[in-house]
């Protein structure tokens, strides 16, 4: 059974009301707002491009993405913004949604979500420190496969 334009578009209009209602939990009422707009801006032509958005892969991605920036947002809590417009936190955030990037930066390490702020920081620096090494690690990669491709050409 072929799907007419009409069947798509209702389907694409579900997924849509799907992901809008599983993300409107996690954002506070004001970056909420941002989110659609930024959608909005994003998708403009994205149908006509062959772009289907929201489907589950979409989904998916998208909150790997947003994982990865409450991560961020971690990292600057704990250790302040490297161009010093953020002082570190000396204790739990106040903005619900600052609180709420950092349980789930718990609970992705399998931490308790009400561990202390102490707990949280030590965890972030690990992090930190991981993710520098890795840094440190693909620069020694790209340096020695461009040298050693200087070499044998």
């Amino acid at each position: 059974m072929k799907l007419t334009e009409e069947q798509i578009k209702q389907i694409i209009r579900e997924e849509t009301f799907q992901y809008l209602e599983e993300i409107k939990g996690s954002l506070g009422a004001e970056k909420f707002q941002q989110f659609l707009q930024q959608m909005a801006a994003a998708g403009k032509g994205a149908y006509e491009k062959g772009y289907v958005p929201f489907t589950e892969p979409h989904r998916a991605a998208d909150r790997v993405e947003r994982a990865k920036s409450s991560e961020w947002e971690v990292y600057i809590m704990v250790m302040g913004d490297p161009q010093g417009r953020e002082t570190p936190l000396q204790d739990w955030p106040e903005d619900p949604h600052e609180r709420e990037a950092v349980k789930q930066f718990l609970s992705l390490r399998g931490k308790p979500v009400d561990s202390p702020w102490y707990t949280v920081q030590q965890l972030a620096i690990e992090e930190m420190k991981k993710f520098r090494q890795r840094q440190q690690m693909a620069e020694i990669i790209k340096k020695e496969v461009i040298k050693f491709l200087k070499e044998n050409e």
